[in-house]
Formats: structure tokens, sequence, C-alpha cells
């Protein structure tokens, strides 16, 4: 299940939280820590590249 960012319009936490795919567009869960249901989605721009490393994938030439 994909996971998401979500933050806390009263006490500005910034928390995670799973949600099925089908669900991307409902609103975040409350607060986990104030309880506000008043949150917003932030979307995070970094953590999805990746590295290959070691032998095997890239059999010729190569960067």
């Amino acid at each position: 299940m994909p996971k998401y960012d979500a933050k806390c319009d009263k006490c500005g936490r910034i928390f995670e939280y799973t949600a099925p795919i089908v669900t991307a567009g409902d609103p975040p869960p409350p607060c986990d820590k104030c309880g506000n249901e008043e949150t917003k989605k932030v979307f995070n721009m970094n953590g999805g590249g990746f590295i290959l490393k070691g032998q095997g994938w890239f059999k010729k030439g190569g960067y």
C-alpha cells in the first residue's frame, strides 16, 4: 500500500499514513497527535529514485 504525508492545520505536525490507491483522492485522516480533522496532503518530491549497483545489470557499454 502506498504511503502518503499529511500536515495538520492546527499543530503543524507532518505525519505519514498508508491508504489504498483507490482512496488516494480522499482527504487524509485526522492528526495522530492532536486529533484535528483538518489535515492536508503534503507532496514529497524526493526519495523516489533508485541506484543500480553490482555486476550484471548492464552487460555492454554503460555510462
